[in-house]
């Protein structure tokens, strides 16, 4: 075929696809399309952007379907089929969570794409089928198409209308470029479109990022986040105001024999319960064997994990560190290149046996390379399940229970089967010096358990094909909860069974005992379901309950503080003084937690966040087109309902000061900075933040300035 020809079949291609986008868009999307606020100029501008990436999208698989060769043609299928997939996935993403796929969810399907099939087939099977169907057809229509438009420009005989419309389309197309390539660079600098509204509100870009078209969205996130390190380069002083304390890296060795003489040898174990919110302390029927042990504990209820999703938060309260380290999504690589000390690590050399026994497949967000440092006698998670009645086969027989036996890597795993393995293992050293981690799962979304466990709350029944994890009928949230409390009432049984084998053994009273919840959980409380997603504190405040030898710390304290602060806390019940590589701090110390901020990340699809908590001030701030500010006051509004930011001007442009351009640009500098200096990594341990003292006179600033008003 012509050069010219296929050319001109791809453009009308384009076309073609670009009218279905339009069309779907104009049906099923509420976003920029439907806003008020976007110019009918805008539209235009979004369908010159929108022509160019469907073209750009399907480009490549469309020109080697139009190849005289076989195989350019099988490539060609191969990756239509590719494309398709992604384009059916897409508008999945959009019909479930309400923005089509970007940038960060293309990374995490290629980081997991066993997990994430498996997920979608124990969830709901019939959408994983749709989509697959869904893809399917597309290819099949990209294929006629391709086929189809040459065919029929080889039947125009008419030498002057094809030469007219050759011309046409190639006036068209480069006028497109011409509007096209300013549009989208507009949009990755998130700024205003050339020609367009000068006043275009930044929400418009943010609408235009997240529900515009597959293409489109897939586009515009890629050439934003290549501007990515741009983002606070407005907000810092280029210098470190933050009092931070910088450690050099020593070997393991030397630290043991630093602290050996002052160890105190007990047996550690470290519990955490997925997407545990602190507000389940409010209801001891839930969990009444945590409940038990709370009363026996120190217990912080206004503790916070580091992050909105597990792989961030997991490894937080293992080695003491902020999981920010890059501008985008962090995947933990085969070969770790920075600093890493977990506690385990450390028992390890000082005599200790140790064992991880997770539920979930730590190959999630590639966690297991991060997990796995050479310290662990014991490393299990549901990828170490050896057979068929072992694997996590949900609600009975789904008829996939085969396929699941055959893929060996289950999603997740029985917690009693986990419970059951280390238990053995405990067994098998003998009742010596140990650390264990145990890691629950039940009370994942969907909330499941065993058919012979007994759930207490009614009604929980649910239509599994109306729901997808982040999105299901708000007129199920009843029903959700309860479902969550179920699922956790079953991981209090094997709460229970742990503490009888410890009290059984004689070693409960010295055992040194943490549970806290990677996570917590949404229930729409702002628009949003399950967790992985925004900062809010449904999602990130989890209680953290510490059980020292003989219980000697007892209570319940209200300070704010974060999973970081468990390591350093282990080591001070242990009697020995803080990894220098740990950037918690030590909860059993005489300090002004009021003055110590509280730093928060999540770099999902769903949520490209970062936030500070200081004393009762929490900003979040976006990191996406529209970059805005939530401010709120915890101790009048704990649950986040007034924005500052717009009702009281002055209090926040103050506290804008204090805790953007102070706090977390600062804290953001830190530590990417730290990542990405590799001398630094090869020298330091990330560094320490400490309390605050020089800006406690700016929050009191804020306070005289909240009550003038």
């Amino acid at each position: 075929m012509k050069f010219w020809k296929r050319i001109f079949s791809l453009i009308l291609f384009a076309g073609v696809m670009n009218a279905v986008d339009v069309f779907l868009i104009g049906m099923f999307a509420e976003g920029y399309l439907r806003n008020p606020e976007v110019s009918a100029y805008q539209r235009v501008d979004f369908f010159y952007a929108s022509f160019l990436t469907n073209f750009l999208f399907w480009l490549y698989p469309a020109l080697l379907l139009t190849s005289r060769r076989l195989l350019g043609r099988v490539i060609g299928i191969a990756l239509g089929l590719v494309f398709s997939l992604l384009y059916a996935a897409s508008w999945s993403s959009y019909r479930f969570l309400h923005h089509f796929l970007n940038g960060e969810d293309i990374r995490f399907i290629f980081h997991n794409p066993l997990q994430i099939a498996l997920h979608i087939l124990s969830i709901n099977p019939v959408s994983f089928l749709t989509l697959l169907f869904t893809a399917l057809l597309a290819l099949a229509f990209m294929v006629l198409l391709t086929s189809a438009i040459p065919w029929l420009l080889d039947k125009v005989r008419s030498r002057s209308l094809m030469v007219s419309a050759g011309g046409t389309a190639a006036v068209f197309f480069a006028f497109l470029i011409f509007k096209s390539v300013p549009v989208a660079f507009a949009f990755s600098r998130a700024g205003v479109i050339p020609g367009s509204n000068q006043n275009m509100i930044k929400e418009s870009l943010e609408l235009f990022s997240k529900h515009v078209a597959p293409p489109s969205t897939l586009f515009s996130d890629l050439f934003f986040r290549h501007e990515r390190k741009e983002i606070f380069e407005d907000l810092t002083f280029g210098s470190e105001n933050l009092l931070s304390q910088w450690h050099r890296q020593e070997p393991l060795t030397s630290f043991r024999n630093r602290v050996l003489p002052d160890l105190q040898r007990y047996p550690v174990i470290v519990v955490m319960v997925e997407s545990l919110r602190s507000d389940v302390l409010e209801h001891p029927e839930v969990m009444p064997n945590l409940a038990g042990l709370a009363k026996e504990s120190l217990v912080f209820p206004n503790a916070f994990a580091t992050s909105s999703h597990s792989d961030y938060a997991d490894t937080a309260v293992l080695s003491s560190h902020y999981p920010l380290r890059s501008t985008q999504h962090h995947y933990y690589p085969k070969n770790i290149p920075y600093p890493r000390v977990l506690v385990y690590d450390v028992l390890k050399v000082l005599g200790y046996a140790t064992a991880v026994f997770s539920a979930q497949n730590e190959s999630w967000g590639d966690m297991r390379n991060y997990l796995e440092t050479g310290y662990l006698d014991v490393f299990f998670d549901a990828t170490s399940a050896t057979g068929p009645e072992e694997l996590y086969v949900p609600f009975g027989d789904t008829g996939f229970e085969k396929f699941f036996a055959r893929m060996e890597h289950a999603g997740k795993l029985d917690d009693r089967i986990v419970l059951e393995k280390a238990l053995d293992w405990l067994d098998s050293v003998n009742n010596r010096n140990f650390f264990l981690l145990l890691n629950f799962q039940r009370s994942h979304f969907p909330y499941l358990w065993p058919d012979d466990f007994k759930p207490p709350l009614e009604p929980f029944e649910i239509d599994f094909g109306k729901i997808q994890f982040g999105s299901y009928p708000k007129s199920t949230v009843p029903a959700m909860k309860n479902r969550y409390f179920n699922s956790l009432s079953y991981i209090d049984m094997q709460i229970g069974k742990l503490l009888e084998y410890l009290k059984a053994a004689g070693i409960y009273d010295e055992t040194v005992l943490v549970v806290t919840g990677d996570n917590g959980e949404a229930f729409y409380e702002h628009n949003i379901a399950c967790h992985a997603s925004e900062l809010y504190n449904e999602v990130i405040r989890v209680p953290i309950i510490i059980k020292s030898p003989q219980s000697q710390e007892r209570g319940e304290r209200n300070d704010y503080v974060q999973h970081i602060d468990i390591p350093p806390s282990i080591f001070h019940l242990l009697g020995i003084e803080s990894h220098p590589s740990f950037q918690g701090l030590n909860l059993f110390q005489k300090i002004h937690w009021e003055r110590r901020p509280i730093f928060l990340v999540a770099q999902t699809g769903l949520a490209d966040q970062e936030a500070v908590i200081l004393g009762k001030w929490k900003l979040i701030r976006d990191l996406g087109f529209a970059r805005r500010n939530r401010l709120y006051n915890l101790r009048n509004d704990f649950e986040e309902r007034e924005n500052l930011v717009a009702d009281n001007p002055a209090l926040a442009n103050l506290l804008r000061q204090l805790l953007t351009r102070q706090l977390l640009a600062e804290w953001h500098d830190i530590q990417i900075d730290f990542y990405e200096d590799s001398e630094k990594r090869k020298t330091y341990y990330p560094p320490r933040i400490l309390p605050l003292s020089e800006f406690i006179l700016t929050a009191y600033q804020a306070d005289a300035v909240e009550q003038e008003q």
